[in-house]
């Protein structure tokens, strides 16, 4: 039987196609599978890896973009803890390990430098812990020791965190990690720990008692926070008497952010007031007659019983000493001023109850001279818009016929929605383009040679009769 030629074409093609899907079944079964070694990894510790993978001859695959380390599925728990046990550095470099295989010959300086490295790299791996956090580094600076006061330097840290796509560091993560930072390092100050993402930009807040364009951020920061904390006081307050979001509540607060030390130094009274001694020190007691030295006593001995008439008695008193420093922190509040706003009209006796418990809310301080101002919604709307005029007179119209006309509201226009009036334009438009289209596609109806015939003659008939019209009338 002789087969069509389309009949052996689809035969070849079925026959090739069931080959491939044969060859690539082969190729699934012998190829090995792979599993996944570490995932999200950055790309010096990838590199670390494969070099330790290449170094120990095991297979392995990169991929996502040097992100992901694969290696044959069955060794991936054997090599996962092969590598944890290892001392490699990774997240965040080397740690303490450093020093399992110091030498012998390592100078004073190299170990400072050793030490240095490993505290920057545990910090790292402690900050790298946290929650959403993809990368950290840390940079130590640790000042020599010094004999004179004068020359010591005071430690520093610069961290960088760089953050999942999307995360960011709230502000008290940020704390915690200068506060992290300042309690591994000696005589490390939080403040003087800087931390910045992998933007460059910086998250921790500057120190607010230094100087410079960052200290005033800091101090705009710590005023507003104030602010908005007392005034969140006065809002939930009133929102229990008024309803949520009825009262309107802005408070300014002044703050003195000069740091001061304050050396008070007082007397105690003597323990024998009305004598005026204080706490016996010593005695010393001078014989005439026997012409010796000095005989120095203790305060507790008391005085010698066999004083002759040429002797001398001296006692020194010690009266108490009180030594007080008082350190001002800077931040403190001098002023405050309150202003709130009620809905509805107010009643002085209402105005003075809201204007004392405000006052106990906030602690207004008449010493400080602080102020607040309880105003009605109702009195300043209507001390704004003016009380109702009355009917005007023909007089008044007359002379209002003068002024110039009133500008007509274009409100209701203005009120439509902008995607409801760009959908009647192109309603409108559609419209246009379908009346041109229709008038376009008409065509002139093409005249039979009947019709042209008796168009002929109704023409040739209606000149004829114009011309024996014409002729009448010039005959006459």
């Amino acid at each position: 039987m002789r087969l069509g030629r389309g009949t052996r074409i689809a035969a070849i093609g079925a026959a090739t196609l069931a080959l491939a899907l044969l060859m690539w079944l082969l190729f699934r079964a012998l190829q090995e599978d792979y599993g996944v070694l570490f995932s999200d990894l950055a790309p010096t510790d990838a590199a670390v890896i494969v070099e330790r993978l290449k170094k120990d001859k095991t297979p392995y695959r990169i991929e996502d973009r040097g992100t992901r380390v694969s290696v044959p599925a069955d060794q991936v728990h054997e090599v996962r803890l092969g590598l944890m046990s290892g001392d490699l550095p990774l997240s965040g470099g080397v740690g303490f390990e450093v020093f399992d295989k110091q030498g012998l010959g390592a100078t004073e300086h190299s170990q400072k430098v050793s030490y240095q490295r490993a505290l920057q790299g545990e910090l790292a791996r402690t900050i790298g812990a946290l929650d959403h956090v993809k990368q950290v580094r840390v940079h130590l600076v640790l000042p020599e020791s010094t004999l004179f006061t004068r020359d010591r330097q005071e430690a520093s840290a610069a961290v960088t965190v760089a953050m999942e796509p999307g995360m960011s560091l709230e502000r008290q993560q940020i704390s915690g990690v200068q506060r992290l930072v300042a309690a591994a390092v000696p005589g490390l100050d939080p403040a003087r720990v800087v931390v910045a993402d992998h933007r460059g930009v910086t998250l921790s807040a500057a120190d607010s008692t230094g100087v410079g364009p960052a200290a005033t951020e800091a101090r705009l920061q710590v005023k507003r926070d104030i602010e908005d904390y007392l005034a969140l006081k006065v809002a939930r307050l009133l929102d229990s008497a008024f309803g949520p979001g009825q009262a309107i509540v802005s408070i300014d607060a002044t703050l003195n952010f000069d740091a001061s030390k304050t050396t008070i130094q007082d007397l105690l009274p003597a323990t024998n007031a009305a004598a005026g001694e204080g706490r016996v020190v010593r005695r010393r007691q001078v014989t005439g007659a026997s012409g010796g030295e000095p005989v120095w006593t203790d305060a507790a001995d008391g005085p010698s019983s066999d004083r002759t008439p040429s002797s001398s008695l001296e006692i020194e008193y010690q009266y108490g000493k009180r030594i007080e420093e008082v350190i001002t922190a800077p931040g403190a509040l001098t002023r405050m001023s309150v202003g709130v706003i009620v809905p509805g009209a107010l009643t002085e006796e209402h105005r003075a109850r809201i204007t004392e418990l405000v006052r106990v809310a906030v602690g207004i301080s008449d010493t400080r001279g602080d102020a607040i101002s309880v105003q009605s919604l109702a009195e300043m709307t209507n001390n704004d818009i003016g009380e109702p005029s009355e009917a005007l007179t023909p007089d008044d119209a007359v002379e209002l016929d003068d002024s110039p006309a009133p500008i007509r509201s274009t409100a209701p226009l203005a009120a439509i929605p902008n995607h409801y009036l760009l959908i009647a334009c192109g309603a409108l438009l559609g419209i246009a383009l379908l009346i041109v289209g229709m008038l376009r596609s008409r065509k002139p109806q093409s005249l039979s040679n009947e019709d042209r015939q008796r168009i002929l003659d109704e023409i040739q008939r209606t000149l004829s009769e114009d011309s024996a019209v014409a002729t009448g009338r010039t005959r006459i």
